[in-house]
């Protein structure tokens, strides 16, 4: 099953981010984040853009951080 929700987030709101992705995982929504899922053999930029790609939704922790 190609995962449901990619999750964009500023490296400061790591932590942020793996809570959303256990919740979701715990009613069963398979999540995709950076740190765990790309490849060191794939460019970090496009390994995000295929992630995106192959997901059936975006969610972006939007934090200062992040905006900046």
């Amino acid at each position: 099953m190609p995962p449901e929700v990619f999750i964009s987030y500023a490296p400061e709101e790591k932590g942020v981010a793996e809570a959303v992705c256990a919740s979701l995982k715990s009613v069963k929504i398979h999540c995709r984040m950076a740190h765990k899922d790309i490849l060191p053999s794939v460019e970090y930029d496009e390994g995000i853009i295929d992630g995106i790609d192959g997901s059936r939704l975006f969610l972006l922790i939007l934090s200062a951080k992040s905006n900046a």
